[in-house]
């Protein structure tokens, strides 16, 4: 078992030492390697069979009971897109914030510009948020 472990080990570093030589690794890499008790390289290889199973669960769709745990159904409203586009209802705890009366009407402060995908975006937000009746 002692060999085992010293040719493991072995070919833990002659890997390594391949690693470096293809990837191009500096000097200073290859000692931050060593200076770890046991050095090692993860090979992450899925087979065919792995790969087709992914794609298929990307096309499949999952009901609400599939996707979350059995505990946590209950809280089904918390998930749905419906609930999410209201307000929750006025409840006793609500309260305005009451600024200042010296309080300035507006903030000097440097606007910065955006790009125009940016801006797109920022306006598609504004919209959607208006259509909700948020803003």
């Amino acid at each position: 078992m002692v060999i085992t472990t010293i040719n493991t080990h072995k070919e833990m570093i002659e890997s390594a030492i391949w690693a470096l030589e293809t990837y191009g690794l500096d000097k200073e890499a290859w000692e931050r390697l060593m200076e770890e008790e046991e050095p090692y390289i993860a090979i992450r290889k899925m087979t065919t069979a792995s790969e087709l199973a992914q794609k298929a669960m990307d096309h499949m769709k999952k009901t609400f009971e599939q996707m979350v745990p059995t505990p946590y159904h209950r809280h089904r409203k918390v998930f749905s897109k419906e609930a999410s586009h209201r307000f929750p209802p006025k409840c006793p705890w609500d309260h305005t914030i009451d600024l200042l009366p010296d309080a300035p009407k507006t903030l000097d402060c440097k606007v910065y510009p955006l790009a125009v995908t940016e801006g797109d975006a920022l306006t598609e937000f504004l919209n959607e948020q208006l259509q909700k009746g948020y803003i």
